[in-house]
């Protein structure tokens, strides 16, 4: 086993090949307002330990009074990113291109003229078509009483929708997959032209899978979390986090009680007992969560302090990186640099 824990380490993954890590971080700010007393930046990280730090200008459509954006999924993919949201008449979803600061803000669909809530659960990269999409679940609301269930006094039903770059629409997609379990980015990446996410079983067992949704034949799997992640250990640590570890899907699983953190990879989708629990690290008692990974054993950490530190699996070396991010929405992806065309605006 450590054996094969340093040659998983040692191996940097294509995946890194002229990447860059951008950190995107929420900030205290001067407001006395509950919902926007904060503020979002977006760093670039250079240097073999990060000192290299440069603050990037996001689109136009974020100039304004209200509070940044999040960033969905893991990674930028051709060098475009999918930033989005959600404040009531503000939401906004965009794909940006940073090195060519061409952005373009995608349309809304025929579905939201009525009342509804959504979730965005992945932004991939369609290999066949060479298309960029972006998948959601939608709960939509309605007064009449032919709609499948009632919450509240309202009548809804669920559905999916994907959006396609180049239809520039969006269209249902007739499929029951779960949904993502949570809001934070933490529970949602890319890879390999799927999008992954925690989803929950319809039984009572709660019981925990890996969706990994195919953006090119739009076709779902599922893999059941690992035998030894019962329904016992979310009382026991304050998350799992899911990440793209040197090419590999993983979990970080933080435990509290502990002041420890596992890391488990996937050998193979959908094979449960291709799970394998490669580290055990810790204590490390000021740790809070993890916000991203990078090569070599490197993991991003926030402190309970709101101080970012990188952490490496190796060395056992921890450092700040000079920046603090007080809300736990705040994350760091891979970014490429590329000069593919969105067919937006500058």
């Amino acid at each position: 086993m450590d054996m094969y824990r340093n040659k998983f380490l040692s191996n940097n993954h294509s995946y890194y090949d002229g990447a860059s890590i951008l950190v995107h971080v929420n900030m205290r700010g001067n407001l006395d307002h509950p919902y926007l007393n904060f503020k979002t930046s977006l760093y670039m990280l250079s240097g073999e330990r990060f000192e290299n730090k440069v603050q990037i200008d996001w689109p136009n459509p974020f100039q304004d009074d209200y509070p940044g954006f999040s960033i969905l999924g893991s990674s930028s993919i051709n060098g475009i990113l999918c930033l989005y949201r959600y404040f009531k008449e503000n939401k906004k979803i965009v794909l940006w291109n940073p090195s060519t600061e061409e952005f373009k803000i995608i349309p809304s669909s025929p579905i939201e003229s009525g009342l509804y809530w959504d979730k965005l659960h992945g932004f991939g990269y369609d290999f066949h078509k060479h298309d960029y999409k972006v998948i959601r679940h939608i709960t939509l609301f309605s007064e009449n009483d032919d709609i499948d269930q009632s919450y509240g006094g309202k009548s809804f039903k669920t559905l999916w929708e994907i959006y396609s770059l180049q239809s520039n629409s969006w269209s249902q997609l007739y499929i029951d997959m779960p949904v993502c379990s949570g809001d934070k980015e933490s529970v949602r990446v890319y890879l390999d032209g799927m999008c992954h996410w925690w989803g929950l079983g319809k039984t009572h067992t709660c019981k925990a899978y890996l969706v990994s949704f195919n953006m090119s034949n739009e076709v779902f799997v599922t893999t059941p979390m690992p035998s030894d992640m019962d329904d016992s250990c979310q009382y026991h640590s304050t998350g799992k986090h899911l990440v793209v570890l040197n090419g590999s899907i993983s979990i970080i699983s933080i435990f509290s009680n502990t002041a420890t953190f596992h890391i488990t990879i996937l050998g193979e989708i959908g094979i449960e007992d291709s799970w394998i629990k490669l580290f055990i690290v810790g204590p490390l008692a000021f740790i809070e969560h993890p916000i991203g990974v990078w090569k070599n054993g490197n993991i991003f950490f926030r402190k309970e302090d709101d101080e970012l530190v990188w952490f490496n699996i190796s060395t056992k070396r921890i450092e700040e990186l000079g920046l603090k991010s007080r809300l736990k929405f705040g994350n760091i992806v891979y970014y490429k640099k590329s000069f593919c065309v969105i067919g937006g605006n500058k």
